[in-house]
Parts: structure tokens; C-alpha cells; sequence
């Protein structure tokens, strides 16, 4: 967890939101921050070398893959080399030309290890373009989407290409596994809001993408068949005239969302929108006729779109307070966090503690071989000083965490319950309602771990339900 770093007062002034989202305002939790907080620095990206070689993950969100080539097998970048147990999860292709060396064990960005693919770079390996022709039929545009094997870094229960599918072009075998994908798309948000504090690559991405992003728009438009459609941004950024002008002949409305974290994050932006609660294994905003797409995953569908292979690289913040470096850079995925650090001349820095993804969301990594792909957005670098320490002190049941968790939930009686092994009480209290944001742990006076509790508390419970 971040150091105080990050601790904000509260701003309670906002300028815009949707006028059926003002009850939900006043309950709205969570840690504000001022509008001004953080600076934006300048949105440059840096490109950073082929690596020598990449490792690919063949295990995501939704399961593991079965690969589709072989040690000694040579590929082609773009080319799709690991598939799904189910025709609907996305593809895997390769980010690189090279050889598969190997198929082995390799962490994740998410803290769990299972099999990847090795694949050793060809620098003149350079991946085949399309045409870059706009594709208009829905049809084709959902086979494109699919194609593209696009990841998001925000969890969905559903991947991408079918959360975006009218309810016309889902196939008549996937309702069944889906029931919300029978419902049409009634409103369209486009989040440009950055994930939590410290973070900054996605309003990055709207200064240096703003055409893109708008033809993006049209497309996820066209696509999906909302009937409205917000562009969603932090209070404080500033979109120029022309921008907002441009948003609202695409057919979109530009939003300003209060400085509260986690108002980034599906199950916190949606109510505010839309005034609709996401119950806990509801299928998502899917279920209710909202889909919620990022900035970045926006820029992949419109790649995909024009039939061009879907952005083989991705954009990743490297924040080290102590060496004054906070960056974006461009690397392939399966790229190791090792060689960034190495191309930073970071490799060697006293490092204490790395986060993936972020101060609030992000796991503490406990080696460098950690590959970074599509659903990683920012690395975090800690020396000894930096850090938090949590302790295994008591409970004080002093309602900080209650105050301030925006599910409105009970943290202190779920990690209790969690440490002591009270799964099925915790599971009452609606353990699987805590979306693991981190602000319990933030506010705890005694640094309790409590998110790390309410996640054994999960895998414990799930792991019961496979075993019965």
C-alpha cells in the first residue's frame, strides 16, 4: 500500500454530473482528493527496445489457454498462438517475431504463476499491417473486436467482444453461458478517469489520442447500439472546446466526475451515472444495459476496427519517487519488468517493494520475471522509506473504514471474520460486495492488512465451492 504519499483533504465541490445521480452523490464514499492533486507531467511516451525475448502468459482472467504452437515453432507477430477452452474468451497472439523456446511456468501481473509461452525476439521482426479501412458492418466489426484478442485492465465478468455485442449478434449458443448479453446497450460510458491517485496514463492517453479516441467513439457507438453515451473525466482536467464540441457530435456527452477514489472503478462509476447498483455476480453493468470501456481499451477497438492488428504493445507507468522518475513507456507485451528497469537504469536502485498496478489496486511483486501485458497499467517503485508496514495488531473498531468504504460494506467485522477463519459469516456480511480498493487498509490507524484478509477470505470460500 502507498505511503502518505497519497493522503488528500477532502474537496467537497464538484462541477457536473448527471442530474439522476444526485441521491447517489450523497452517499457517495471514498477518499477526495483536490482536483488539483498530481500533477500531470508531460504526456511523452517513451519507446523502449524489442527485448530479447517475451513471455506470454497462457492463464487470464477468464481461465487458462491451450497454446496453438510448440518449442522450435517460429511465429509471426500478430499471429494467434493460444486459445480458450470457449470460443467467446479472446485470442493470444504473439507481440513479437521470433521462436517459441519454450512453454513454462512464469508469474503474473497478478500475483499467481502458471504456464506462458517463451518466445526469443527476431529484431526484424516487424508485424504485418491491415488496410485501415473502417469495416461499418456490426457483424464484421464484433468478428474484428474478438480478433483482436483485446485484455482490459479493469475486471469484467464477460471479455470485451461480447460485452460490446448488440443482442442480435450474440450467438444463439452463448446466451445461455451469458443471460445479460440478451439485454440491448442502453447507455455507453467511455472512462477516462484514472484508475486511483498517483496514476495518470489515462488522461495521458486523451491529450495524445484525442482523434483517435473520438473515431473510437463512433465505433463503440455503432457497435454496441447504445442510445447514449458519456465521456467521463476527473473534475480538474481540462478538455478543450473543440474536444467536448467534437464529443457531442459523435453522439457523446462529456462528464466531470468528482475527485473520489475509487470513482474510477465499474461498481462506484456506474451508480454515479446511472443510478443503478451492481449487485455482487450480477454479470456486471452488462446486466443493466451499460457497458463501461477505458481510454486504452477504446484505442485497441479502434485498431481492431480498421482491421489493423490490435496495439501489440502497451503503455505502462513507471513511478520511483526516489530516482524523481514518473513515466510512460511503450513496450511489447510479455516484456519483464526486469528490462524496463534495466532500459530506465533502475535495475540497480535500492528497491524495497514493486507494485503492479498501482498504489491502491496494485499486488506487491515478489521477483522481477514478471511479464507485463494488456491489463497492466502502471509499476511502482519503493525503497525501504517508502513503505507502509503492516502490523497484526487488533481491531480498535474505530469506524474509520466503515466511514470511508464506498460499498458501503462493514471491513472491520469482514477481516475479523476472514482472519479468523469465520468464512461463512463473512460471506453474510457480503464479503464478495468488497471490490478491493485498499481504502480500509489506507485509513487503518494500526495498519491492519485488510485487503490481503478479505482476499484469502475469497479464495478460501471459492476454493470450498470446487471442492464440493
Amino acid at each position: 500500500m502507498a505511503a502518505d504519499l497519497y493522503k488528500c483533504p477532502y474537496v467537497p465541490n464538484f462541477t457536473r454530473y448527471p442530474e439522476h445521480s444526485g441521491d447517489y452523490m450523497k452517499r457517495l464514499k471514498g477518499i477526495s482528493f483536490p482536483a488539483d492533486y498530481g500533477r500531470l507531467p508531460s504526456p511523452k511516451i517513451q519507446d523502449l527496445p524489442l527485448p530479447g525475448r517475451v513471455i506470454l502468459p497462457l492463464i487470464s482472467k477468464y481461465g487458462k489457454m491451450t497454446p496453438l504452437v510448440s518449442p522450435g515453432d517460429h511465429v509471426q507477430a500478430g499471429q494467434i498462438v493460444g486459445k480458450g477452452a470457449e470460443k467467446w474468451l479472446p485470442p493470444l497472439l504473439a507481440s513479437v517475431t521470433g521462436r517459441v523456446s519454450a512453454i513454462t511456468s512464469s508469474p503474473t501481473c497478478f500475483g499467481d504463476e502458471g504456464p506462458a509461452l517463451v518466445i526469443e525476439t527476431e529484431e526484424k521482426g516487424i508485424p504485418a499491417r491491415g488496410t485501415g479501412i473502417l469495416q461499418d458492418n456490426p457483424h464484421e466489426l464484433a468478428r474484428r473486436i474478438h480478433a483482436g484478442g483485446i485484455r482490459e485492465v479493469d475486471p469484467s465478468p464477460l471479455p470485451l467482444a461480447m460485452r460490446l455485442r448488440k443482442p442480435e449478434l450474440v450467438p444463439s449458443a452463448f446466451v445461455p453461458l451469458a443471460r445479460e448479453l440478451e439485454k440491448p446497450i442502453l447507455c455507453l460510458i467511455i472512462n477516462g478517469i484514472d484508475r486511483q491517485p498517483g496514476v495518470w496514463i489515462r488522461k495521458a492517453l486523451i491529450e495524445l489520442y484525442g482523434n483517435e479516441l473520438l473515431e473510437s467513439v463512433s465505433i463503440l457507438k455503432e457497435t454496441t447500439g447504445a442510445s447514449r453515451a458519456f465521456f467521463a473525466v476527473s473534475k480538474g482536467y481540462v478538455l478543450t472546446d473543440e474536444f467536448m464540441e467534437r464529443l457531442r457530435e459523435v453522439g457523446a456527452d462529456p462528464i466531470f466526475c468528482p475527485n473520489t477514489y475509487p470513482i474510477a472503478l465499474e461498481p462506484v462509476l456506474v451508480p454515479f451515472l446511472t443510478g443503478q447498483e451492481l449487485p455482487p455476480n450480477s454479470g456486471g453493468s452488462r446486466a443493466f444495459g451499460t457497458v463501461v470501456i477505458d481510454v486504452a481499451t477504446a484505442l485497441r477497438v479502434r485498431d481492431a476496427a480498421r482491421g489493423e492488428i490490435s496495439r501489440l504493445d502497451t503503455v505502462v507507468q513507471v513511478t520511483a519517487p526516489s530516482s524523481g522518475i514518473d513515466t510512460l513507456v511503450r513496450v511489447r507485451e510479455g516484456t519483464l519488468i526486469k528490462d524496463i528497469l534495466e532500459h530506465l537504469s533502475l535495475s540497480k536502485m535500492n528497491l524495497a517493494k514493486v507494485l503492479c498496478g498501482g498504489p491502491f489496486l496494485g499486488i506487491a511483486l515478489h521477483r522481477l520475471d514478471v511479464p507485463v501485458t494488456q491489463e497492466t497499467d502502471s509499476i511502482i517503485l519503493q525503497t525501504e522509506r517508502e513503505i507502509t508496514r503492516y502490523s497484526d495488531e487488533p481491531c480498535m473498531d474505530c469506524g474509520y473504514c466503515v466511514r470511508h468504504c464506498p460499498m458501503k460494506l462493514l471491513p472491520n467485522e469482514l477481516s475479523k471474520n476472514c482472519e479468523y477463519g469465520r468464512f461463512d459469516a463473512a460471506e453474510r456480511l457480503d464479503l464478495f460486495f468488497c471490490i478491493e480498493c485498499g481504502i480500509c487498509a489506507y485509513v487503518c490507524p494500526v495498519n491492519r492488512p485488510m485487503v490481503q484478509l478479505m482476499r484469502f477470505g475469497k479464495q478460501e470460500i471459492e476454493a470450498g465451492r470446487r471442492e464440493s
